[in-house]
């Protein structure tokens, strides 16, 4: 469908890709981690809320729209984007 205004109606095509969260995780060999005196353990490297594409002239779903309704209407104005959060993690046994 493609976009068009009209007198009374507004037609907007929806289309969007999201990556929403991303993980890899990496066994660190024993001969690495018995430098440390520790016993099996892992890496992990994550991120959040990595990518968005559109192709409308929609607002992004995940907005967070409690400037908004202040105002009494759900809208995209005063909304705050869901933030971008990188995190690292480390598990190990003693």
């Amino acid at each position: 469908m493609k976009q068009y205004a009209g007198i009374i109606n507004y037609f907007d095509k929806r289309d969007n890709v999201r990556i929403r969260e991303l993980s890899a995780t990496y066994q660190i060999p024993e001969r690495f981690s018995g430098m440390f005196r520790v016993g099996r353990s892992s890496l992990t490297l994550s991120a959040f809320n990595v990518w968005w594409w559109d192709d409308c002239n929609c607002v992004d779903p995940n907005m967070a729209y409690d400037g908004a309704s202040a105002f009494g209407q759900n809208s995209g104005f005063l909304a705050q984007p869901s933030a971008r959060q990188f995190r690292m993690q480390v598990r190990t046994r003693f």
